[in-house]
């Protein structure tokens, strides 16, 4: 086809100034008894013997260059021929038909006897190489792809059964590496919000981490089609990781495949867990570590702790916290096994405010948790030693605000390790009462007596008799030193509204108080508010010893005169006609550090509560609750930070 071609291209683009005629005469003329030579009448080069246009030769035109749509050309059969029954000129004509094995035209010559099979000219296998390099097979037998064998080849995570034809070349194996380990850790953090069970909002980073597959990077030999063949895994080349996830976050370890020591990653988002307490309707609030986020996070308990990740959560819960651990039961418990490091609880935790945990749980220390789960703390050196340390704090040297520690003072915090037996130790401990000067406990009752109060002073006076008693005995048993001294202020208001401001019993023993409680009764008192005030101012002035601990606590119904602690009848709405104020007086109670504590018997002095809890710290005792002043006894100012972001991985019935 291709030299046909150019014959097409020559005729028309010749410019050698000859007509292409052949140069040569007719040798059918002499044999005719013509002696007058004649040209020959083909073409320049043409095969056969030379013949001239006076009839010698067929005048029809080739039927094979009319099929083909080529040029025509005279048969050169003989004049009026009958065999071969067909014209044909004396060019060879290419089949018009690709090769029976590949897709080349066929090489073998085009006649009205025609062939069967189509052949081309080329010797070598056609197929390309399976590794899809852009080479050719490099068999040399055009027919290699009917003769040659299937095999299993491998591209990506496909196994295919493919003809083996292969290049001279060598290869990077197409699978996918599957040495143990993990090829690659892809982390994408994006910034999301979250929206709590309560319908609020705020912004968190979302850690994504996959393990990443790779390609073999294994160098597969020329005419070999798999490294397999010596039975090498297919490996990457690249130094593996561990495959073990973070019992928390899921975060894959970023040590080594085979590592000796223990596990450690780039810890991400804990979505597995939930929050969880032993109060199904406690609300967990989360100061986020960011000093620019002042958004406080506020979560329900079986609420899904994603926002948070290991290594902020562990860090923000601090000093002695623990995790929860289902309890293997038996010996293999871990209060058990790790001794001092945990502790069995028998309370109930919840997945959620009706969803009570059917599982037992033991509490593990930060640390001992980690190792027990032989992985590294998510924490730095530094916030793994505070992690490890005591919880307790004295109040006096550890600033705080609404509960939560806002400056660590190492001087302010017990120097022990956490859940250390004994008692706690404190660098400021000498700035405090030592055993030997220690006086006791100054306790005082400020009680008001107004007729209100006429159901609860029977309850009320039965009450505190029985606290006197009972604590003084417990303050025996726990200091060889110091006292208990009980005084009482029982107040009503002022005239005419009340038939007295205030009476007071200073400081005394527990007989004599015993006694002086038994004179109380309710009367009087004329409008809602009463000399709350005074009764306090007084109470402050009573002789409070220096080296003893300080309580007061205050039982009553009515606030204090003033639109500031109520908002309903009131004789003096400016406040107490003597002109004090719960500033002045709760300052005063502060420098002398005593302990101001409510027992409640109404539920109208929510706004009296507020107020005096911008002076000085409030505490709010239920009436029937059991009032105990051990743990004030055995250390004078030592407080627990409380932990609440406590969580577990999600219940799956």
């Amino acid at each position: 086809m291709e030299i046909t071609q150019l014959e097409r291209e020559a005729q028309r683009n010749c410019d050698c100034t000859t007509d292409h005629k052949c140069s040569g005469f007719c040798q059918i003329c002499p044999t005719e008894g013509r002696h007058d030579p004649t040209s020959c009448m083909f073409s320049a080069g043409h095969s056969g013997e030379h013949k001239c246009d006076a009839g010698h030769v067929c005048q029809q035109l080739c039927q094979i260059c009319q099929l083909r749509g080529d040029p025509p050309n005279p048969c050169h059969f003989s004049y009026d021929h009958r065999d071969p029954p067909h014209h044909q000129c004396e060019r060879v004509h290419q089949c018009p038909k690709t090769c029976a094995i590949c897709p080349e035209p066929c090489s073998i010559s085009l006649d009205f006897q025609g062939h069967d099979q189509h052949r081309c000219s080329s010797t070598v296998c056609w197929k390309p190489c399976i590794f899809s390099c852009g080479k050719a097979c490099v068999t040399i037998d055009h027919s290699h792809d009917s003769t040659t064998e299937q095999v299993q080849f491998v591209k990506e995570e496909q196994i295919l059964s493919m003809k083996k034809h292969l290049c001279d070349q060598s290869h990077y194996c197409l699978g996918i590496c599957d040495t143990p380990g993990i090829c690659k850790q892809e982390y994408k953090t994006q910034q999301c919000t979250w929206r709590t069970e309560s319908g609020e909002e705020f912004l968190y980073d979302h850690i994504e981490v996959n393990a990443i597959r790779v390609k073999c990077g294994i160098l597969i030999p020329a005419l070999h089609y798999s490294h397999n063949q010596s039975n090498e895994n297919h490996c990457c080349n690249g130094q593996h990781t561990c495959e073990q996830r973070c019992p928390d976050c899921y975060a894959f370890c970023r040590q080594s495949y085979g590592h000796d020591n223990f596990h450690h990653t780039l810890h991400r988002n804990k979505d597995q867990h939930v929050f969880t307490s032993t109060n199904p309707s406690e609300q967990i609030e989360i100061q986020p570590n960011d000093s620019n986020d002042s958004i406080i996070r506020k979560y329900k308990i079986g609420e899904s702790s994603q926002p948070e990740n290991c290594s902020v959560s562990c860090k923000r819960r601090g000093r002695g916290h623990f995790h929860l651990v289902e309890c293997p039961g038996g010996n293999q418990c871990y209060e058990i096994k790790l001794e001092t490091k945990a502790k069995h609880s028998n309370e109930v935790y919840y997945y959620g405010p009706d969803q009570p945990s059917p599982k037992k749980y033991d509490q593990i220390l930060c640390s001992a948790y980690w190792s027990l789960m032989k992985w590294s703390p998510p924490v730095n050196d530094a916030d793994r030693k505070l992690i490890d340390s005591c919880n307790f704090f004295c109040s006096e040297h550890v600033q705080r605000d609404k509960g939560q520690i806002i400056k660590d003072s190492s001087k302010g915090f017990c120097t022990l390790g956490a859940w250390h037996p004994g008692l706690h130790a404190f660098e400021c401990q000498n700035e405090h009462q030592t055993e030997e000067s220690y006086e006791g406990v100054d306790v005082c009752f400020v009680i008001d007596t107004t007729g209100s109060m006429g159901s609860y002073i029977e309850q009320v006076k039965a009450t505190i008799t029985r606290v006197i008693k009972e604590n003084e005995v417990k303050l025996r048993e726990m200091r060889a030193s110091g006292t208990f001294q009980f005084a009482i202020v029982d107040y009503r208001d002022h005239p005419p509204e009340g038939d007295y401001i205030f009476h007071q019993c200073d400081f005394t023993n527990h007989q004599a108080a015993v006694e002086y409680m038994k004179t109380l009764r309710a009367d009087s008192g004329g409008d809602a508010p009463e000399a709350v005030l005074d009764a306090l101012d007084a109470a402050c002035g009573l002789k409070w010893r220096d080296k003893a601990d300080h309580l007061l606590f205050h039982v009553l119904d009515s606030p204090p005169h003033g639109r500031t602690y109520s908002s309903g009848g009131d004789r003096w709405p400016g406040g107490c006609p003597c002109g004090k104020t719960a500033e002045g007086i709760l300052s005063k109670m502060k420098k002398k550090k005593i302990g101001y504590n409510l027992l409640l018997c109404s539920s109208s002095l929510n706004m009296m509560i507020n107020e005096f809890q911008r002076h000085i710290e409030v505490r709010t005792l239920k009436f029937g609750e059991a009032i105990t002043f051990e743990k004030i006894i055995t250390q004078r100012v030592h407080q627990q930070l409380v932990d609440t972001e406590i969580t577990f991985k999600k219940f799956i019935p």
